[in-house]
């Protein structure tokens, strides 16, 4: 809103360049997309300035557009044989401010894996039992993404049960050797 002696002409201006036809009131962006984001001012003058007045510059009004995450590298499925480290990582991008940081969580069989979050999970040592679906999500104050999700398959290497025994048997008999 300014005051003055009419008429008043607005010229909204966009980090300091004038703004093609945005001469109303009131600036109205339409479809807000990242490159919008930025300091928004109005010159507002009025006859006055052909007698040497100056015009009047409002105080700028900064526009904040947040990104919501996007996965840029997704996690991949990891083999592993037991007793060995497997390692899931993820990148992602968007909008990532202490107001509004990006937020990793990692989960396994759907459920959530308290204190993983990093890019990177780690899995030290593991055993069959830790074979599992895995996924992270990601999310800031704009969105959540979640990333597509990657098995972890752990070989277990072979180990005897059962010992083949040995067999006393007479010439022209058949033995048979058994191994678990």
């Amino acid at each position: 809103k300014a005051t003055g002696s009419p008429p008043l002409a607005y010229q909204w201006c966009f980090n300091d360049i004038p703004i093609a036809g945005a001469t109303a009131t009131n600036l109205t962006l339409v479809d807000v997309q990242l490159d919008d984001a930025g300091n928004y001012t109005v010159v507002v003058s009025n006859p006055a300035r052909d007698y040497g007045a100056s015009d009047a510059v409002s105080d700028p009004a900064t526009l904040t557009v947040t990104a919501p995450p996007t996965i840029t590298a997704q996690p991949d499925d990891v083999e592993v044989t037991a007793g060995g480290d497997a390692v899931f990582s993820v990148e992602a991008e968007g909008t990532d401010t202490e107001a509004c940081p990006l937020v990793y969580q990692w989960f396994r069989a759907g459920h959530l894996i308290s204190g993983e979050t990093e890019t990177v999970l780690q899995l030290f040592e593991v055993e069959a039992s830790d074979a599992a679906d895995y996924f992270v999500t990601v999310d800031n104050c704009a969105g959540k993404v979640y990333s597509r999700t990657n098995h972890l398959t752990v070989n277990t290497p072979p180990v005897f049960t059962v010992q083949p025994a040995g067999r006393l048997v007479y010439p022209v008999s058949n033995v048979v050797f058994t191994a678990t």
